[in-house]
Formats: structure tokens, C-alpha cells, sequence
């Protein structure tokens, strides 16, 4: 392999974990506002792996995938405290 081919690898590596990892912000953030920080961490290297393999091809919908999971996986807000008797 000639260096210029290595650079090559090299550059499609780094350009593919940059934008798995921009998509995989995504689900993080929604987990950690939803409450589900498992999940949000989850989606984050699934989406960085997925764009070592395909990039933005397979990281994208892998984002989009989480965050609907993370959105409709949320638990439910608890009921209020109910109110003081005023007497």
C-alpha cells in the first residue's frame, strides 16, 4: 500500500466516525433529556460505528431509529402531588 492510498483509508475512517458520531448526538441528547441515558448512550455507538461501515448512509437512520425508540420508550411523567386541604 502507497501512502496515498493509506491517507485515503485514513481520511474515509475519520470522515465516516465524525459524521456517526454527529448523528449519534442525537439520540444522546434526547436520552439524556427523556431520562433514558442508557439508551441515548446506546444510540451514540451504534450511529459512530454505523458511520465507520457506511457513514451517513447507515448512521442517519440508525438515529433516527433511536430517537423514535428513546421518545416512545420514555417513561411517563409522574402525576402531581395532589393538593393541600385549605380548611
Amino acid at each position: 500500500m502507497d501512502a496515498k492510498t493509506t491517507a485515503y483509508w485514513i481520511g474515509v475512517l475519520a470522515g465516516g466516525l465524525v459524521v456517526g458520531t454527529l448523528c449519534g448526538l442525537i439520540p444522546f441528547f434526547v436520552g439524556r433529556k427523556k431520562g433514558q441515558s442508557t439508551l441515548g448512550i446506546a444510540g451514540l455507538i451504534v450511529c459512530m460505528l454505523s458511520g465507520l461501515v457506511l457513514g451517513v448512509i447507515l448512521a442517519l437512520p440508525a438515529s433516527i431509529i433511536f430517537t423514535i425508540v428513546i421518545v416512545f420508550a420514555s417513561p411517563k411523567a409522574p402525576p402531581p402531588p395532589p393538593l393541600p386541604n385549605r380548611m
